[in-house]
């Protein structure tokens, strides 16, 4: 390792705990950064300040990835120390990122928008970035990337709309970028830079730079060259050129850090010092066992060669002799006998790790909980809620502090560059990207199981107290986009008047049959009455017929 980078890891406090070899050879993994070319179009000062930055980054990695180095006990060269890495860091900071971004946020273009004046357009705008997503895999780089800002202060994520119609999207660890902010906090210069070819000669490697750059009148210029390992340009892949946009499509994920910092904190500064002292504790009683399960023999009064080369096989017999060169009593014999370690420290020692593991978990706000100890304990969703309380607040602090605008600021660099670049969008979107007002919201979904049941009758009060659409339940709890829920909207409808229509063609088909056996009825009660009215008619003129002759007879 040359003098230059040793003053660097110097200068970056980086060497505790760390012999410098183990860290030289971790050291020459990693690609050498031509500092020639990282100095072109950047300020000296910044540039020398990022180089020394990087050293401490790739400690992080180092630490991030092999495990915190700790220093073993002494052995006075009688047996091999144990030197075990317990990566408890690199464990924590997984389950950090899992819990933030396992389940992907979601994006939603004016979602609390509820005129259908535009939604036509909002739905453009909104299938257009859900598929740019989808595409460039945005999600699963989103995972990769929340670790990276974790463990080298900061990531950095661009948006390219190429020269082959295409949209990308890039995470860049801190390693491979620099960048300046101008007095409002916006990014004034952007550098990426990355290794395409490796090699041991630095003539024979090639390294791709993009240089994104805002000027006096607010103009973005872009560039792209592909560099050699001494700093010299080998090709250029575009001349500086005035992009479209007017503001440089990528943004600087700081991690954690207070007011004034724009370079961010590493998540390990919180917990490379337990790690440390927890190896060594857990080592140190790895090797008790290894001495207790491996007892110390001795013998009294044994004869030399009586002893050599004894088996310690299970069933072994040792002819164990006395020795009769030296001047002894008479009555005395050989002894032998097995010195033990006590494991007297066992409780305190797991005490002492228990509180070191918790004081890491409480670092970072995980839960230290295990399934036994959630045995019987878990009754609902919201007591796993309560458990997850504080790291759940931590990451909405991190979305707060700066993943929330990253996010929203990517989303945007997408929509307006659909609008701009209009044949990179028709991969994407067959409608033209609309041009109007809009606005992206970002929500964080942590996978923590909840009260679905409860929290779906809840919502569905709101339908019917009319503070919530049927198509935000349906976008909330079937997962669909927004054409998606007007396409069920209007299937809902469509089979609601079928059936109103059938319904309605029953009930007048009954109607009319129930009319049509009433009109029977009534024309059968008639017709049976002047039936009636007949024969009563002809009875009595019947009678009178009868009566007649008996009356005249009378007479």
């Amino acid at each position: 390792m040359s003098e230059e980078k040793l003053m660097a890891i110097q200068e970056g406090d980086v060497t505790t705990g760390t012999p410098l070899d183990d860290f030289e050879a971790y050291f020459r993994t990693f690609p050498t950064i031509p500092w020639a070319m990282m100095q072109k179009d950047f300020d000296v000062n910044m540039c020398k300040s990022f180089q020394n930055e990087f050293v401490q980054i790739l400690r992080y990695y180092y630490v991030y990835k092999q495990g915190m180095d700790f220093s073993v006990e002494g052995s006075n060269g009688d047996y091999t120390p144990s030197k075990l890495r317990y990566k408890k860091a690199a464990m924590l900071l997984n389950k950090e990122a899992r819990f933030c971004f396992a389940n992907p946020p979601t994006f939603s273009v004016n979602i609390d928008d509820i005129s259908e004046e535009n939604a036509e357009d909002y739905a453009i705008i909104q299938n257009y970035l859900d598929k740019v997503f989808e595409k460039t895999k945005f999600f699963g780089k989103l995972l990769k990337g929340i670790k990276d800002s974790f463990i080298g202060k900061r990531v950095g994520i661009v948006v390219n709309f190429t020269s082959k119609n295409t949209i990308t999207i890039t995470f860049l660890k801190s390693t491979n970028f620099i960048y300046e902010f101008d007095e409002n906090d916006e990014l004034s210069k952007f550098i990426s830079f990355y290794e395409i070819t490796g090699s041991e000669y630095l003539s024979e490697q090639k390294w791709h730079r993009k240089v994104y750059e805002k000027d006096e009148n607010e103009k973005v210029w872009f560039k792209e060259e592909i560099y050699d390992g001494v700093g010299e340009v080998i090709e250029v892949v575009s001349e500086r050129t005035e992009i479209k946009l007017d503001y440089i499509p990528a943004v600087v994920v700081l991690n954690d850090g207070l007011s004034g910092d724009k370079r961010g904190v590493s998540e390990l500064t919180y917990l490379m010092d337990y790690e440390e002292y927890y190896s060594k504790l857990a080592n140190s009683d790895m090797d008790s066992e290894r001495k207790t399960m491996h007892p110390i023999r001795y013998t009294i009064d044994a004869s030399q060669d009586s002893t050599k080369n004894l088996s310690t096989s299970p069933g072994s017999y040792w002819d164990i002799q006395t020795d009769t060169d030296k001047p002894t009593d008479t009555s005395q014999t050989a002894k032998v006998g097995i010195i033990e370690t006590a494991m007297n420290y066992s409780e305190p020692l797991k005490t002492t790790l228990e509180r070191i593991e918790n004081e890491m978990y409480s670092a970072v706000d995980v839960p230290n909980i295990t399934s036994d100890q959630l045995a019987g304990v878990i009754t609902s969703g919201k007591t796993i809620q309560a458990l997850y309380w504080g790291l759940t607040v931590r990451c909405d602090e991190k979305m707060l502090q700066s993943w929330s605008d990253a996010l929203i600021r990517i989303a945007n660099a997408v929509i307006d560059g659909g609008r701009k670049y209009k044949s990179c969008a028709k991969r994407y979107s067959k409608e033209a990207i609309p041009d109007i007002e809009y606005e992206v919201f970002v929500e964080n979904n942590y996978p923590i199981p909840e009260d679905v049941k409860e929290e779906k009758e809840t919502d569905l009060l709101e339908i019917d107290a009319k503070v919530m659409s049927r198509k935000s339940y349906l976008k909330k709890w079937r997962g669909l986009t927004s054409l998606q829920a007007d396409e069920e909207l209007e299937q809902i409808k469509m089979e609601s008047e079928m059936l109103d229509n059938t319904y309605l063609n029953y009930s007048t088909d009954n109607v009319k049959s129930i009319d049509e056996e009433e009109n029977d009825d009534v024309q059968n009660e008639n017709s049976d009455e002047e039936q009636n009215d007949g024969q009563k008619n002809g009875t009595y003129t019947q009678l009178k017929e009868n009566e007649s002759p008996n009356a005249r007879n009378v007479e």
